[in-house]
């Protein structure tokens, strides 16, 4: 902020004194200094011209109190008669100094009130409207309520919990990386908690609960339909198979049957399993599914089995796997 004379808080300057250059009016706003080292050039200033002569003898009727500003060698946007004082005429070679006087205080003093009471207490009157703050440092700062967006918009709420010991850390990266956001505080293992409102979901962006619960038909001899979701990570597919058949008395095996998973869906799988659907045929029959395979990241083979009739079977197959 550029020195003002109508700087409200000014500093002082101890042992300051020289001489005026040249004479100056009663109406000079101008005046030159054979000095102004040490005097502060980033608020204004005061200065008293002619307390005492070159002798030190005090001239009460010629002393003057003068704000003004340091530019060069120069005091310029001088106010005159400050502090009681009158404007005068003042001759080159008269003394300059800074002095303590009242009108630094005073002046102190009207600043500080408009925002503080008398007793140094802030003024439950003062409001502070949309302040413009470029790039501070905050050290701890306390929001009351929520952090809002350029628009006055709330962008970010808080909640406060009394003797609370647990919060959320909010970490950057470098290239290459994700951000995190982490669970920490005093106890040893803190749960990270996602909570929507009403019948909202949790949206995990383009890779996850945004994309909802997908669909499509299964590749595989097996046919039927895939259904398949990816948590943020976590996926899971399942589905039933269409119309399967078994020929024959049991025990009786059908042809191999395929679940071929969405492409590039899963990476690796955790777990996986398939169970028959009680199937049709004219007499009571027993059928269960039997994994012919280790499930891959990319395909599931199994076959029914009929473990009890005569006529054959026709069944569904069930399908459940979870992975990454």
């Amino acid at each position: 902020m550029t020195a003002a004379n109508t700087d409200k808080i000014r500093k002082s300057t101890n042992n300051f004194n020289t001489t005026l250059s040249s004479s100056i009016n009663n109406t000079d706003t101008t005046m030159t200094l054979a000095t102004v080292t040490g005097l502060d050039t980033a608020n204004a200033i005061d200065l008293v011209i002619d307390r005492v002569d070159a002798n030190g003898n005090r001239t009460p009727a010629k002393r003057e109190y003068i704000v003004g500003v340091v530019a060069g060698s120069t005091i310029t946007s001088m106010i005159r008669a400050k502090g009681g004082s009158t404007a005068l005429t003042h001759a080159s070679g008269a003394i300059v100094e800074a002095v303590a006087n009242a009108q630094v205080q005073n002046d102190l003093a009207d600043a500080l009130t408009t925002t503080l009471n008398q007793d140094g207490s802030l003024k439950s009157s003062l409001s502070i409207t949309a302040p413009s703050i470029t790039t501070p440092t905050l050290t701890t700062p306390k929001v009351v309520t929520s952090i809002n967006d350029t628009s006055g918009n709330e962008l970010i709420s808080v909640t406060s919990t009394a003797s609370a010991v647990n919060q959320v850390n909010v970490t950057n990266s470098a290239t290459g990386t994700g951000p995190t956001i982490s669970a920490v505080g005093g106890d040893t293992n803190i749960d990270l908690k996602l909570n929507s409102k009403g019948t909202g979901k949790i949206d995990f962006g383009t890779t996850g609960l945004s994309n909802g619960i997908q669909t499509q038909a299964n590749a595989g001899s097996a046919g039927g339909t895939i259904y398949y979701i990816n948590l943020g990570g976590i996926k899971m597919a399942w589905g039933t198979t269409g119309s399967l058949s078994i020929s024959g008395a049991a025990p009786a095996s059908s042809a191999a049957y395929v679940i071929t998973w969405p492409t590039s869906f899963f990476s690796t799988i955790q777990s996986a399993t398939v169970s028959a659907v009680s199937g049709t045929s004219s007499s009571t029959q027993y059928v269960y599914a039997a994994p012919d395979t280790v499930v891959t990241a990319t395909s599931w083979t199994f076959f029914l089995v009929e473990s009890n009739g005569t006529n054959g079977v026709t069944s569904q197959a069930s399908f459940f796997a979870i992975g990454t």
